[in-house]
């Protein structure tokens, strides 16, 4: 007998988390029951695990529209930090990776992704501008950053 069950937890190279799958009675008793990797896929399960994918769906969709909009904008204006300076214009702190991803947050109402940004400076300690990259889908986009004086 066949048992439809929504599983938990990604199955050894057969199924992934939140897949809906029909198993045999047998193994969704010997093998996922005792690993804690499945849950009944009734009616009720079912209906919540839609709304969670078109959740998800939306939030992707609202993400990938900031994003757009974000790199549009930064193209046409720069993305511009301000930053407290010496007399000889050195920086009173240092501009890194973290500075671009908190600019981000402020400016466009979300933060990137762990390695989306690649900031070939690493960091630096002087007024200029500079270029960093926005790593999307395996493409590089290069934009164009401007650090002034507060």
């Amino acid at each position: 007998m066949k048992v439809k069950v929504l599983l938990l937890s990604n199955v050894a190279k057969l199924w992934n988390k939140w897949d809906i799958v029909e198993v045999s009675d047998a193994y969704a008793r010997n093998v996922l029951i005792k690993q804690w990797k499945w849950k009944i896929a009734d009616k009720a399960t079912i209906k919540a695990w839609e709304r969670k994918q078109k959740k998800e769906k939306e939030e992707k969709e609202a993400l990938k529209n900031k994003l757009e909009f974000a790199i549009n904008d930064i193209k046409k204006n720069w993305l511009e930090l301000f930053a407290n300076t010496s007399d000889d214009w050195h920086l009173y702190e240092k501009i890194d990776v973290r500075s671009i991803e908190d600019m981000f947050v402020k400016k466009y109402g979300f933060r990137p992704k762990n390695k989306e940004i690649d900031f070939p400076e690493k960091k630096v300690s002087k007024i200029g501008e500079y270029t960093f990259f926005y790593v999307l889908d395996w493409k590089k986009i290069s934009l164009d950053l401007k650090i002034r004086k507060k």
